[in-house]
């Protein structure tokens, strides 16, 4: 992950049976690259050609060449070698990139198919019909501390998806913001941008040992669309997790890994089924320093 010149790396260490996959473990991780002091001006260099752009930063490559995009190369003693191909199309969540000039965001998640190797402590592993998501989504902010309250205080940013042969899905809840989610199937798109028709619940909670934070673990996130609605419900077995200090405070983020079920239930009555959905979970949220608490009353 790319951010204002910063290379962030994330890396769950363990293996985990069917049967370990339904509890939550405190497991070994990497976390690395999205503070302060990572920050790196100049550091990023970007190569264009005819059919592709590469963004190298850190001994890290991003090559883009649509609908295809590979990663490659070390950063924080993890390296790969993996390639991304499109699931379905763009999900252009945060608009188009035109639209920065007048500030804001711009941007899309790819759901994407994943094979490749990763290299950790010696170790290779090999990853075979495996899931990923390509994320392009760029901000034009004067103050990213405004961004920090605006969009992750309270309860947090939940950013998650989920992946299976039968249905795939982007889904994005908060507090203080419109939520949207995604549900993509053979191909096509089922979108819900309406705030009250895309939630996601606690529904269990984890003590951290490491952090000493009370989380959740498990969720059940739905979505209405025009065509049907999606149900899912997922419990996480591993987490990766930092401190993103920035100037007017903290935020904590937490990867979680997870293993799912849901459905995806049409107007017309048909039933689309997964009993094994892989899901990634992501919570942001901030805690703002004492000299800036004030200036955001009731958050």
């Amino acid at each position: 992950w790319i951010t204002g010149q910063t290379l962030q790396t994330n890396f769950v260490h363990g293996h985990f049976s069917a049967d370990e996959q339904t509890r939550m473990h405190d497991n070994d991780f990497i976390a690395t690259g999205s503070n302060l002091r990572d920050h790196q001006p100049d550091t990023l260099q970007i190569r264009e050609e005819a059919d592709r752009v590469t963004w190298s930063i850190k001994g890290r490559d991003f090559t883009g060449e649509p609908p295809i995009w590979r990663l490659s190369g070390s950063h924080a003693g993890v390296t790969t070698q993996l390639t991304y191909k499109a699931l379905g199309p763009a999900l252009w969540c945060w608009g188009p990139f035109a639209r920065l000039s007048a500030g804001g965001r711009a941007g899309y998640e790819q759901l994407c198919t994943v094979e490749g190797t990763v290299q950790v402590d010696g170790k290779t592993y090999e990853i075979k019909n495996g899931y990923g998501v390509h994320e392009r989504h760029e901000a034009a902010w004067t103050d990213t501390g405004d961004y920090m309250v605006d969009d992750i205080m309270g309860r947090g940013l939940y950013w998650q998806f989920g992946f299976s042969p039968e249905f795939s899905y982007y889904a994005l809840t908060r507090e203080r913001h419109p939520n949207f989610g995604y549900a993509v199937i053979d191909g096509e798109v089922y979108a819900s941008t309406d705030p009250k028709k895309v939630q996601t619940e606690d529904v269990a909670f984890w003590d951290d040992p490491r952090t000493g934070f009370h989380v959740p673990y498990k969720w059940h996130t739905w979505m209405q669309t025009d065509d049907g609605i999606m149900d899912v419900h997922y419990t996480a077995y591993a987490r990766a997790c930092n401190v993103w200090v920035r100037p007017k405070g903290y935020c904590i983020y937490y990867w979680f890994l997870c293993r799912g079920s849901g459905s995806f239930r049409f107007a017309d009555g048909r039933v689309v089924q997964s009993d094994n959905m892989m899901c990634l979970q992501n919570i942001d949220r901030t805690f703002l320093n004492l000299a800036h608490i004030g200036a955001y009353p009731g958050r």
